[in-house]
């Protein structure tokens, strides 16, 4: 007899509620609540660009409790980049185009440590940008609909995360007497009280090679503490003229570094179209031309105390304009754009430009990624088709085993799925009678028995005790690799007699057909444990004949392994010797079957080969 616990049906629904309660409890706080909710994995990363040292107006910017944990899409993006990044002192850098850029000296370089957040860099912008395909607009604006100064803005902020700069987007008022575009000559001021060095960039400006620091640039262009500011030259035509015919600066690309003096020529050239100091400046208040035109016409003649670029040509740098403006479309305008790639010519471009070339830098990365380590590789090149098989060759041939007509069988096994476009046979494609083409011949026979699938039919012996010699050799090779020994059947010892005495291992040009070869290293272990073992079965006539083939095999391998060690044999003499009791036909061919063999220095024979070897014989 059995009796049940009665819960009053209230009181049952009361624990249906509160265990649903629980549970949807437990639910949100996994989805919501900071100790359940899933984090990226923290995996530290070391940065070695926090300054050692501020510059005249630096202030710290990281917080004195960040990490270096994937946790952010800075830090990221960093990772991400890390393999790519061009070290500060790498000697050469090769562009786009494939101009090789060379650094100074090591003694000469300005830069050897990264900068980090005391670079940085500077977009200022007067325009809204919250209409569809801007970064401020309501919707997250995807690739198809990004609009090209957004993706100018964007590229500005990717390389600033890839190398640890600062970045910064300054949304301006604007000023009530000029164009809009004076308002980064303050800004670029303001900033250069905070950072080291601003490198302020219009939206059309982008690098072309993300993975260059601008350190690298730094040291490259040389501009060392002295240098208060350097932009690019326009392009040689005449609109880009300054009053005194001189080739404007361009502003869509500006490297200011932070100094007292720095922050005077700011300062004046902010106040250039007052005309206090600059008579005739006003005109470039909306002039086209405006912030880039007073600064060439005006500021650059007349700094601080009275310099001009004249007689201190090493405070303004003038940047080639091949190197730091235009792009590959402006090429027969002198600039390109091999550093830094200003789109005056076809702003729009600018977005494909952006893409282009955080995909070019990416591009080895991923390939090195997905295929270069090979786990996602599954290589069946050495399988074969068959239907709906994929057939292994020697698992096919070990399992048509010793039955009778399986020699046959085998040998049109290796027909039907040996894949060949051209067959090539010595005896047929070389005029044998021609020895002229003989001596040219024999020099590019070691490249086809290199790239050549090389069958060798040895058409001596009963089709058992060949298959017994084979299988024998393979289980020795096997267990001698794992230093195990096998016991030896008579059986087994009659068939390797059989085989090492047949004519192959004696015959001359066989040596680079099995030289040349794919290797096989454990037939090779097998023949040296052969060759060390004792037979009961054979007698001292048989021994003798079959160690005699080892032997020659053996001579075979040695040669083979130098070879694979890239120390091919220097002079023919001693292949002459080593081989000196092998059958040829013709005796020159003592020479001939060598030549492959031979590294290409020593190998160096013209077509009267004959003549010179064998000058006793009738040509």
């Amino acid at each position: 007899m059995s009796t049940r616990l009665s819960i009053p049906q209230s009181l049952r629904r009361l624990l249906l509620i509160l265990l649903a309660a629980i549970i949807l409890l437990a639910v949100a706080t996994g989805f919501f609540g900071e100790s359940f909710r899933p984090k990226l994995p923290k995996v530290p990363i070391v940065f070695s660009n926090r300054p050692s040292s501020g510059g005249p107006f630096y202030q710290e910017c990281r917080p004195e409790n960040e990490t270096n944990a994937l946790d952010t899409l800075p830090d990221i993006i960093r990772a991400l980049w890390a393999p790519l990044v061009v070290p500060i002192t790498s000697p050469t850098f090769r562009t786009f185009d494939g101009t090789d850029k060379r650094l100074p000296p090591p003694n000469k370089l300005i830069h050897t440590q990264p900068l980090g957040k005391r670079i940085c860099i500077l977009d200022v912008d007067t325009r809204h940008l919250s209409d569809d395909g801007n970064v401020f607009s309501s919707r997250l604006p995807t690739w198809d609909t990004l609009k090209p100064a957004s993706a100018g803005f964007l590229s500005h902020y990717l390389y600033a995360q890839i190398h640890g700069y600062t970045y910064k987007f300054v949304r301006p008022p604007p000023y009530p007497d000029r164009a809009p575009h004076w308002t980064k000559v303050i800004f670029t001021q303001h900033l250069l009280r905070q950072y080291d060095i601003v490198i302020t960039l219009d939206y059309d400006t982008l690098f072309p090679s993300p993975e260059v620091p601008i350190e690298w640039l730094l040291n490259y262009w040389q501009i060392d503490r002295s240098t208060l500011v350097a932009m690019a030259e326009d392009p040689n035509v005449s609109i880009n003229r300054d009053l005194r015919g001189h080739l404007n600066l361009n502003t869509g690309f500006i490297i200011a570094q932070s100094s007292e003096q720095t922050d005077r020529l700011f300062g004046d050239w902010a106040n250039c179209p007052s005309e206090k100091r600059y008579k005739g400046c006003a005109k470039w208040k909306d002039k086209i031309f405006h912030e880039q035109a007073a600064f060439s016409s005006h500021v650059r003649y007349d700094f601080l105390d009275g310099y001009s670029v004249d007689s201190h040509p090493g405070y303004i740098r003038t940047l080639p304009c091949n190197e730091a403006n235009g792009i590959p479309e402006t090429r027969k305008l002198g600039c390109t754009g091999q550093l830094v790639r200003h789109y005056w010519g076809d702003k729009v471009l600018g977005k494909k430009g952006f893409g282009e070339g955080v995909l070019r830098a990416l591009t080895p990365l991923l390939t090195k990624g997905a295929f270069g380590d090979g786990y996602v590789v599954e290589d069946f090149r050495g399988k074969v088709l068959d239907g709906d098989r994929i057939v292994d060759l020697d698992e096919e041939l070990e399992g048509l085993g010793t039955r009778k007509g399986a020699r046959r069988e085998r040998l049109h096994f290796d027909i039907k799925y040996i894949w060949v476009k051209y067959i090539w046979v010595d005896a047929i494609c070389i005029n044998q009678l021609d020895f002229g083409e003989r001596a040219r011949q024999v020099f590019l026979m070691q490249h086809i028995y290199k790239k050549a699938i090389v069958g060798v039919h040895l058409d001596v012996g009963d089709d058992e005790t060949d298959y017994l010699a084979f299988s024998t050799l393979k289980e020795i090779g096997e267990k001698e690799s794992k230093g195990l020994r096998l016991a030896v059947s008579d059986d087994a010892w009659s068939s390797l007699h059989v085989f090492f005495c047949k004519p192959w291992f004696k015959r001359m040009w066989v040596i680079q057909e099995f030289v040349l070869a794919e290797p096989r290293p454990a037939m090779i272990l097998a023949a040296w444990s052969i060759f060390r073992m004792e037979s009961d079965c054979l007698t001292h006539a048989q021994k003798i004949a079959m160690r005699d083939g080892i032997r020659e095999y053996l001579t075979l391998s040695e040669i083979k392994l130098e070879l694979e060690k890239r120390r091919p044999p220097q002079l023919l003499s001693s292949l002459l010797w080593s081989f000196r009791d092998r059958h040829a036909t013709d005796p020159r061919d003592k020479v001939y079957s060598l030549m492959g063999v031979l590294s290409e220095s020593s190998a160096d024979c013209n077509s009267s080969i004959d003549a010179q070897i064998f000058p006793w014989m009738d040509h």
